[in-house]
């Protein structure tokens, strides 16, 4: 697997300073945090990065505490190699909670129909991406080594359903597929997702319906409406994600003790 979908084998460097007021010291080194009643976590990376791999690892960092329901929850990179979360919370368990939601190895699944074809475990080298124009947008490439056993995994699980070129009409890349989850999609956000844009070389159609998207990521979905009753939640085994615009369903999620994630729409991408 290529080193950035590795990098979750953070090793905790200081895992829990709880601070009255000060500021955090790493090995003599001044990181610069300054505040009162809070909580600072400091992780070390297994090798330094570069900045753009940095970026991408706070934003997937950040993407995940996010979705913790927390408030007051800040990341961000501190040199080539150290990533610092600084929570408003001094509470044990909620502490446990996002060092658990950082330190977590993302999985990587590729989906065609409905059935996973490849998994990260089975990608035994990456080359380098490339991006090349094409008369409308782009093709994006990503070259990649399978073992053994994911070659064989992937010739079964596309056998019949894509091109000798490895072209399928519908490919889902994944990380942390949220399997098992029920995701609440606002009336609105679904008329307007109904059909989301296509990556063009990966699928003969530019647009992919959204019942697409919902089935290959394993999930319920409810299009919430007015008469929209949240009681078919009840009894969910797993996690609830929902749209910020329904955060009134949040208390009644409390009440009955749901797991719930709140993830709020990113600019220029679609909520879905």
């Amino acid at each position: 697997m290529h080193p950035m979908l590795k990098n979750w084998r953070i090793r905790v460097l200081i895992a829990a300073v709880v601070l009255a007021a000060g500021v955090i010291l790493v090995k003599g080194i001044q990181l610069g945090v300054d505040f009162s009643g809070g909580t600072v976590l400091v992780f070390m990376l297994d090798r330094p990065l570069s900045q753009e791999e940095m970026q991408q690892v706070v934003q997937i960092i950040s993407k995940r505490v996010d979705g913790t329901g927390l408030s007051s929850v800040v990341v961000r990179g501190w040199g080539d190699q150290y990533i610092v979360v600084e929570l408003s919370t001094t509470d044990p368990e909620e502490i446990e909670y996002i060092k658990e939601t950082v330190l977590r190895q993302g999985i990587f699944e590729v989906v065609v129909d409905g059935n996973v074809v490849l998994t990260g475990d089975e990608i035994i080298g990456v080359k380098p991406a490339k991006y090349s124009p094409l008369t409308e947008g782009v093709r994006w490439e990503l070259p990649f080594t399978l073992s053994p056993e994911g070659v064989k995994n992937f010739y079964t699980g596309i056998k019949g359903k894509c091109t000798p070129e490895g072209k399928c009409k519908y490919s889902f890349m994944y990380i942390d597929r949220p399997v098992g989850s029920t995701i609440l999609i606002p009336k609105k956000v679904a008329e307007e997702e109904n059909y989301l844009p296509s990556v063009p070389v990966l699928s003969d159609d530019r647009l992919i319906p959204l019942e697409e998207f919902i089935k290959n990521a394993g999930v319920r979905a409810y299009i919430v409406d007015g008469n929209f009753d949240p009681g078919v939640l009840l009894g969910s085994s797993g996690e609830v994600i929902l749209h910020p615009e329904l955060n009134y369903l949040v208390p009644f999620l409390k009440e009955n003790n749901i797991p719930y994630k709140v993830v709020s729409p990113e600019r220029g991408q679609s909520w879905v």
